[in-house]
């Protein structure tokens, strides 16, 4: 454990990266709910388990350093007739790349600010994943 790894963490980016890796995860079972037969669920199934292996690390993180992470509280923000459409995979997958993005920021902020090395890890290493995420889905999906 690090000697003050209060004065080197944002709690807010914590509870925010906590939040929108919970919508990502969220999104990716409602795309799956809503139609098994889509080209690349294995994609969208792959990106689910990397958000969860994200938030398991991130709870170990946080019990490891004594840091209380709030659970979110948050509403997916989904339009009703998006989603009634024939594209609604697209749409879905859209806000899941801009819950992505968001949480890369936060990752790269943290990669950048903590002094801590364990968070410093978790953000490098978790970054990545999601930028190659990004990628993939930007790339299947032509956005």
């Amino acid at each position: 454990m690090s000697p003050d790894v209060t004065a080197s963490l944002d709690f807010n980016s914590l509870s925010s990266l906590n939040e929108s890796n919970k919508k990502v995860i969220d999104i990716s079972s409602i795309i799956y709910k809503q139609n098994k037969r889509i080209p690349n669920l294995d994609l969208i199934l792959k990106v689910k388990e990397d958000h969860q292996e994200n938030d398991r690390d991130l709870k170990e993180l946080s019990k490891e350093n004594l840091i209380v992470i709030p659970k979110p509280f948050y509403q997916l923000k989904l339009n009703k007739d998006s989603l009634r459409n024939k594209n609604s995979t697209k749409y879905l997958v859209k806000l899941m790349i801009r819950e992505i993005d968001v949480q890369i920021d936060l990752l790269e902020t943290i990669k950048d600010t903590t002094t801590n090395a364990d968070f410093r890890s978790f953000a490098a290493k978790s970054s990545s994943t999601l930028k190659q995420n990004h990628e993939d889905l930007a790339m299947s999906f032509n956005l």
